[in-house]
């Protein structure tokens, strides 16, 4: 192995890294009331966040802060816990793609204001952009549901 093979595979663990150090900072940002200035930091100018028919989908950092503005009004509380990660680099160096599972306890506001403990259930699908020589979201798409209970059986 040459000095060139070290530095390719120094570099894809580097990246590799720095894409579940992004990761932890959206769970931590958006488990500190979520923070739509940290939010939208994360991500690239023209990304897109995808919440489907649950949450909704901005696009671009104004929309993303916006769109973080107001999750605290249904969601005053959460644990985000983001889990299992599969990531993969595009040879390029510049694109990344990877799938998390997430598992979130939290506090849901109903819209009679009642506030209920909840559990949140889903997957992310996640696309990242190297700019700058910083991993940025390019895409993030949840596909999640509502658990108000703890499920009586696994999944089939």
């Amino acid at each position: 192995m040459d000095s060139a093979d070290v530095l390719a595979r120094l570099t894809r663990i580097e990246d590799l890294q720095q894409i579940r150090d992004l990761k932890m900072r959206y769970a931590r940002y958006a488990d500190d009331g979520y923070d739509a200035d940290g939010l939208a930091s994360l991500f690239a100018p023209d990304a897109v966040w995808d919440g489907g028919a649950l949450f909704g989908r901005a696009e671009g950092t104004e929309a993303l802060r916006a769109h973080f503005a107001t999750a605290p009004a249904a969601i005053p509380w959460a644990l985000h816990y983001i889990l299992a990660p599969e990531l993969t680099l595009d040879p390029d160096g510049v694109h990344a793609s990877g799938t998390w599972y997430l598992w979130q306890p939290c506090t849901r506001r109903r819209r009679s204001g009642e506030e209920r403990q909840a559990w949140l259930a889903g997957t992310y699908r996640d696309t990242y952009v190297k700019l700058d020589g910083v991993w940025r979201f390019q895409t993030v798409q949840v596909d999640a549901r509502w658990l108000d209970a703890l499920p009586s059986t696994p999944p089939a």
